[in-house]
């Protein structure tokens, strides 16, 4: 009866560690340097007009 519930664990472990893991990584040890230019709304090339709706 435990074999049973210990690979069912395991295997719920894996299943949330392995697609977390990716996220984690590129989260925290990707490069993050925002400036105006990136934070600025684009709208297929042409300059907004009035108040961005997001």
């Amino acid at each position: 009866m435990l074999n049973e519930w210990l690979f069912i664990g395991i295997f719920l472990v894996i299943g949330i560690v392995f697609p977390g893991a990716p996220i984690f990584f590129t989260r925290f040890l990707a490069p993050h340097k925002p400036n105006p230019a990136k934070l600025e709304t684009y709208e297929c090339g042409m300059e907004t007009v009035g108040d961005t709706w997001v």
